[in-house]
């Protein structure tokens, strides 16, 4: 890409919006201050009013408010918004079978990023084409990262969801993005980013064209942004270098057993089993370069930790990523009363993302077997003999039958990293016409497409029946995944030398995995509004529209990468890769028509002089949507404004949504996924590695009988001008959303626990019927197995009944618990299962200080509060709370000030993350009493359950920037430049730690992650 010649080359991307010849005071990073004095239109209503902004509740991110973020991408951008309470797809994630690469999607009041309806121009985007589990379900939703991140004149966020005007799918809000129509001038721009840490270092340059041609009957607006980052790895950071975050962990959270402990089983040292045996023999390190057998599961303190894999010692945090977007706008008055317009934008990212070498797991891959003959089996028959005889060529050999050796875990070291390129290009093509009917009524007219498609490509995937094959061989060219071969001495096998697969036996194994998806809308709307009827208080306007859209969505793998096909001899429901989730191609489409009318009904206005009363209006909308694989609803918003006074509004709101499955869930048949996971409550029996957190599979499958989820919102708010003070303001607005018929599946950690309370349960019963602790059958590895059906075990080692026989013998009857056997894999389903909801509070605060001798100051603050958030099944009272876990905590906020005298701008923003509990590292009330209720841990029932939870601090970052604008009187060389020195996260704030493999919350913390970051903007107009 022409984008590598930009490269980090010192040139970077500034604003591209024109600088005013005067431009005005810093505005708060999201202000609800009037745009313009005219009546006008903000996202949410096509209704042409004054005060538009505050009737209803809309949140607008300016100019300034963009230049005090200093975001690189449009996600950093939105996290702003104390309303985004996480990103659950981002750039870090890195599992094959989600989206990954320049991908990004925000949750907006902690639902899933599908419930948001993010707009360009007020009309939809393509969702991205690959989708992610969130919460277990398979969740299209909008890459934020394809938005225009330069050449943007605001941002609208409406707080009000369930738009009657943009789809009623719009649950939790409206994200609308407004390119700046009304620049006019040639302006290059220039930035870079250099984080004081290193890695992640861009670069960002951006031309902007905007102009009249034709007379002044035609104009032009031409945004070229190219944008290129290095990588960052998570061993570039102290927070994240080490998956074992233990010794940075509170008592009881210190030890290398608790959920800190993040180093993985399957590593460079094997573990396997020998002929039939059930019991697990280890490879481990004994000192300093030196290795050996042992049966024993081991330590992770000690020589032996290192046998547990630091999988954050290769592994990018932000992968490498180049990216352009073009965004053009043409408008041309075709007569004094109408207009033709069209767009044309384009998007293309490519990603270079690196992860750790490939783990090998019986529980998630097919059985690995060294045979008899191959030479780098140690217990295989170059070592092994009946009679102790010699090999051919004069080795000795140790007496006894020679054995297969059965992998249980390792990591393919040989191949280096994982290498996956990850391809995404977006267009969209509009156009229409518009014009004016009469003198109020105006009308539009468009159609458009867009498209978004990527390429997942894993460079060196491992083809699975060829290593297996390989590993098979019986000469010098067979697969060895010990990394050692062996030799006789004093009449034992012990490991030799390190050793490495040649490039002669890897490369057969090596195999390009790609993984394709495409998405797309094509759309044909008419819309018009005006006013119809003269009242007694005003004009009653009407706004009215239709829509026609289709909506298309295809990811597929070829044959082997997705299925093995029938006719291949291989196992046609998995695939023929290590560790790739085996799925079959998801291929859907539906159609959708709908039509809305939206009125706006003056009852009381200020020519009336009633006390209490300056303005009183009615609102109305609603709007009917026809699905051609759902039938038909309409749903419908009401609101009310209330002036009492000059300098007080009152307005409330009701508005109804309807949420159709998306067509993954639908679509999706039954797809097998590779996850890292516990078996959370038999490895504190065990102690093994196997039982620990290791790759496993588990099975979801796609629903066509789902049906739509419906909601329910309200709100009720105050916009208040404080009258005594001049330019200061504030907005109270207190919120609620209902949602039913909820698709819902549970996670594996749900399975795993429900599992377990049905084993103590039937052990329970089993006892109390008189039958002795160690004689009672769970009928692991049977299909009578009296846990949850839903998890498959295998049959009870002999070797580990011992354990359970310690573990019952210290505890009293009332907690034991029947042995039961290694989880292998679990599967859940998409149902119609769940009811949530979602309450709290929006506060805003501004204040444009008056004219001072030092310059003009501006100040603001925004806050949101998370009051309830929980999910149900139907007529039942346990609550599943989603506040205060996992990200979604319950304060945040942010705060600004700004200062600008002539021709020098400065500003300090700050940004709050309130502290919230990880449910992935738990502890008993006991230790907790024990320990002086400490205020780490954090207490809160959930599911009826009182839990102790570790708590994840609160974080406070600062960005700050200072800026000169040379006017057209300066030097040639500075002459209409303007200079911009940045930086965010001025006090290097590290992100909190987590349990989480890479120390923190990523979908929260990568911003922080990166650490002190210096830009410096360059931007010249021509």
């Amino acid at each position: 890409m022409f984008l590598l010649s930009l490269g980090l080359s010192g040139l970077a991307l500034a604003q591209s919006t024109t600088p005013p010849a005067a431009p005005p005071p810093a505005a708060a990073v999201q202000t609800e201050t009037p745009l313009k004095l005219e009546a006008f239109t903000v996202t949410g209503s096509n209704i042409r009013r004054l005060d538009q902004e505050k009737v209803l509740p809309v949140t607008v991110i300016g100019r300034e408010a963009m230049e005090a973020r200093d975001a690189m991408t449009p996600v950093q951008l939105l996290t702003a918004l104390p309303q985004v309470v996480s990103v659950p797809i981002n750039e870090s994630n890195g599992t094959g079978a989600i989206a990954r690469g320049d991908v990004a999607a925000i949750s907006l009041r902690g639902l899933s990023s599908g419930n948001t309806l993010v707009l360009l121009n007020g009309r939809r985007l393509a969702n991205h084409p690959i989708t992610q589990n969130e919460s277990a379900v398979l969740t299209s939703s909008v890459n934020v990262n394809q938005l225009p991140n330069r050449g943007v004149s605001r941002v609208e966020f409406l707080r009000d969801g369930a738009s009657a005007v943009y789809g009623s799918d719009a649950i939790a809000g409206v994200v609308n993005y407004l390119m700046d129509s009304e620049f006019r001038g040639v302006e290059f721009s220039s930035q870079i980013g250099r984080p004081e840490e290193g890695g992640a270092e861009y670069g960002r340059v951006t031309m902007t064209l905007g102009t009249d041609f034709a007379g002044g009957r035609a104009r032009l607006l031409s945004v070229l942004d190219g944008y290129a980052r290095k990588e960052l790895y998570l061993s570039d950071r102290d927070v994240s270098k080490d998956a074992d975050k233990s010794a940075r962990a509170p008592a009881p959270f210190n030890v290398t057993t608790s959920p800190f402990f993040d180093r993985n089983a399957s590593g460079p040292y094997a573990s396997f089993r020998v002929g039939s045996a059930t019991a697990t023999r280890y490879l481990v390190p004994t000192a300093p370069g030196a290795v050996g057998f042992t049966t024993a599961t081991p330590a992770r303190t000690g020589i032996t930790a290192d046998y547990y894999y630091n999988i954050n010692s290769d592994q990018m945090n932000l992968p490498k990523t180049e990216r352009i977007n073009w965004f053009n706008r043409l408008e041309v008055d075709l007569t004094d009363r109408l207009t033709a317009f069209g767009e044309f934008s384009y998007y293309d990212s490519f990603t270079d993302f690196r992860r750790s070498p490939l783990p090998y797991s019986s529980g998630a891959d097919l059985p690995l077997i060294l045979g008899l003959d191959n030479p780098y089996n140690p217990f295989g028959s170059r070592f092994y003999h009946a009679t102790g005889a010699p090999n051919a060529d004069g080795t000795p050999r140790v007496t006894g039958a020679p054995q297969t050796t059965r992998i249980m875990s390792f990591r393919v070291m040989d191949m280096g990293q994982e290498r996956v390129e990850i391809d995404t290009d977006i267009f969209r093509v509009l156009g229409g016409i518009r014009g004016r009917l009469g003198g109020t009524w105006t009308w539009e007219a468009a159609a458009f497409y867009t498209r978004a498609r990527t390429v997942d490509e894993v460079q060196n995937a491992l083809r699975e029946s060829t290593m297996l094959a390989s590993a098979l061989k019986s000469d010098s060219s067979a697969f060895n995944p010990f990394g050692y071969t062996f030799r006789v001495v004093n009449g034992a096998v012990v490991p030799d030398q390190a050793y490495k697969n040649p490039v002669s036996v890897m490369a057969p194994i090596y195999d390009r995995l790609p993984n394709v998806g495409e998405s797309s809308i094509t759309s044909l709307d008419l819309r018009t509004s005006g006013e119809v009827i003269e009242l007694w208080s005003g004009p009653l306007s009407l706004a009215v529209g239709a829509e026609y859209r289709e909506e298309e969505l295809s990811h597929t793998r070829p044959p082997f990468a997705g299925l093995n096909p029938a006719s291949s001899g291989l196992d046609p429901t998995n695939n023929d890769f290590i560790q790739a989730s085996a799925t079959a191609n998801i291929v859907g489409g539906r159609t959708v028509t709908s039509a809305y009318a939206e009125t706006v009904i003056p009852l009381v206005s200020d020519k009336h002089e009633l006390p209490l009363a300056r303005s009183l209006e009615a609102t109305a909308s609603v709007r009917f949507e026809s699905y051609d694989d759902f039938g038909e609803t309409t749903k419908p918003k009401f609101g009310l404004n209330w002036k009492p006074m000059p300098w007080l509004m009152v307005r409330a709101s009701y508005n109804e949504g309807f949420r159709a499955p998306n067509l993954a869930v639908l679509n999706q048949r039954e797809r097998t996924f590779v996850q890292a996971y516990a078996d959370t409550f038999r490895v504190p029996i065990t102690s093994l590695a196997s039982d620990g957190t290791v790759n496993r599979t588990y099975t979801t499958a796609g629903n066509s009988a789902l049906e739509p989820e419906f909601s329910k919102g309200q709100s009720v708010g105050v916009v208040v001008d404080v009258p005594w003070v001049k330019g200061l303001s504030f907005t109270v607005d207190v919120w609620e959303i209902k949602q039913r018929n909820l698709i819902d599946a549970d996670t594996t950690a749900q399975v795993v626990s429900n599992d377990y309370q049905l084993l103590r349960a039937f052990t329970q019963k089993q006892l109390a019927s008189g039958v002795a602790i160690g004689a009672i059958n769970t009928g692991s590895g049977t299909a009578n197995y009296a846990g949850d059906p839903r998890i498959t075990r295998a049959a009870v080692p002999a070797a580990d009944l011992a354990a359970f026989t310690a573990y019952n013998a210290s505890r009293p009857a009332a907690d034991q618990i029947a042995p039961f056997g290694p989880l292998t894999s679990l599967r859940t389903a998409f149902s119609n299962s769940s009811e949530a909801f979602v309450s709290g509070t929006d506060v805003a605060v501004t204040y444009r200080l008056p004219e001072l001798p030092v310059g003009r100051f501006s100040l603001g603050t925004e806050w949101a509060y998370l009051e309830e958030s929980y999910s149900t099944l139907p007529a039942s009272t346990v609550r599943d709370v989603r506040i205060n876990q996992n990200g979604a905590a319950r304060w945040r906020g942010n705060a600004h000030v700004s200062w600008r005298r002539a021709d020098w701008t400065a500003g300090l923003s700050a940004y709050y993350v309130g502290a919230f509990a990880d449910t992935g590292a738990s502890t008993t009330q006991a230790v907790y009493e024990s320990l002086g209720q400490p205020s780490y841990i954090m207490v809160a029932e959930d599911q009826g359950v009182m839990n102790y939870w570790y708590r994840v601090e609160e974080s406070l970052s600062f960005n700050a920037f200072v800026s000169k604008r040379f006017g057209p009187d300066a030097g040639k060389w500075w002459r209409n430049t303007s200079v911009r020195l940045g930086v965010t996260n001025l006090t290097a704030e590290e992100p909190p730690l987590s349990a989480d493999p890479s120390g923190y919350q990523a979908s929260v913390y990568n911003y922080l992650a990166v650490g002190r970051t210096w830009t410096l903007e360059v931007t010249r107009r021509f």
